[in-house]
C-alpha cells in the first residue's frame, strides 16, 4: 500500500537543503519539502556537540522512502546523517490528496 509519509532529516547549512532539495523534486519524489533552522546539542563521538542546521520535512508516499533514503545517503556531508521515516496515520483529506 502506498501510504502518506514524512522524512525527516538534518543539513548543515542552506546550500546542502537546497540541493538535496532540488534533487528531490527533480526526481518527482516528493509532494512538498518545508525547512526551518535549529539549534541540535548532541553527543557523537564522545564529545558533545552544539550546531547550527535546518531540519528538512519531506512529505510523500511510502514507495519513494527507500530512493530518497539512497539520494540522502549519497548526497549528505554527515557520516551519519538523521533520516526518519513517519507514517501520517490521519490527516485533513483534501490536503492529503
Amino acid at each position: 500500500m502506498n501510504q502518506k509519509i514524512i522524512v525527516q532529516t538534518t543539513v548543515p547549512d542552506f546550500s546542502t537543503c537546497e540541493k538535496i532539495s532540488h534533487i528531490l523534486f527533480q526526481e518527482k519524489l516528493c509532494a512538498c519539502i518545508q525547512y526551518h533552522p535549529m539549534n541540535s546539542i548532541y553527543l557523537w563521538k564522545n564529545k558533545l556537540n552544539n550546531d547550527n542546521e535546518l531540519i528538512l520535512t519531506i512529505k510523500t508516499v511510502s514507495t519513494h522512502y527507500k530512493k530518497i533514503e539512497a539520494l540522502i545517503l549519497k548526497h549528505h556531508p554527515y557520516e551519519t546523517p538523521e533520516i526518519i521515516c513517519f507514517l501520517i496515520q490521519d490527516g485533513y483529506s483534501k490536503y492529503l490528496e
